[in-house]
């Protein structure tokens, strides 16, 4: 995790501090998230990035395991490319060369979206699908406006602070027949 310019995010650095988690702050441009990226992978000698946005609070960390694991030899992994899961389980993973050349190619309209470049251009990187058995890309899990707040917060007053898999939360909101 690391943090940009601004004020508003100094409560994210206090929280991080606080719980002890590293939080570093990188002075770059606010939209430049993808240079933040870089800072931080050559701070901590990544590897392979794994990419999880702050709007994803029901990611299920057996399904970012599975994106990582499908990375193998290519240059980008995505439960996104050909969306089955709900949005907001979003999981990205890339080697720290594809993020390197991301840095060279990208101008300023993708920078701040990190990924952007590839899908806009999918023929320049090798890349692989996650996709789940069953289609349920028609559901929102992310929380992107005030009413998304709801949904999350019903699931995780369910959660009572446990870890719970996609599946599990799947068969909650079904079986609830709560929806976002």
């Amino acid at each position: 995790m690391a943090t940009g310019p601004g004020t508003d995010n100094e409560p994210i650095r206090e929280i991080c501090n606080d719980i002890g988690i590293d939080c570093p702050f990188i002075k770059r441009h606010e939209n430049d998230v993808l240079g933040r990226y870089v800072d931080v992978a050559k701070l901590y000698r990544a590897n392979v990035i794994v990419r999880i946005t702050g709007d994803c609070p029901l990611i299920d960390s057996d399904i970012v395991d599975k994106v990582v694991n499908v990375l193998e030899y290519d240059d980008f992994s995505s439960n996104v490319f050909k969306r089955t899961y709900p949005k907001g389980l979003d999981t990205e993973v890339f080697t720290y060369d594809t993020l390197l050349r991301l840095n060279r190619l990208c101008r300023d309209g993708d920078r701040e979206h990190v990924t952007l470049y590839i899908y806009k251009n999918k023929d320049l990187f090798k890349s692989v699908s996650l996709e789940d058995v069953e289609d349920n890309s028609h559901l929102n899990w992310s929380v992107d406006y005030p009413e998304d707040f709801s949904f999350v917060g019903e699931v995780f007053d369910w959660m009572k602070g446990e870890y719970k898999d996609y599946r599990e939360i799947m068969e909650y909101v079904k079986w609830q027949g709560i929806q976002n």
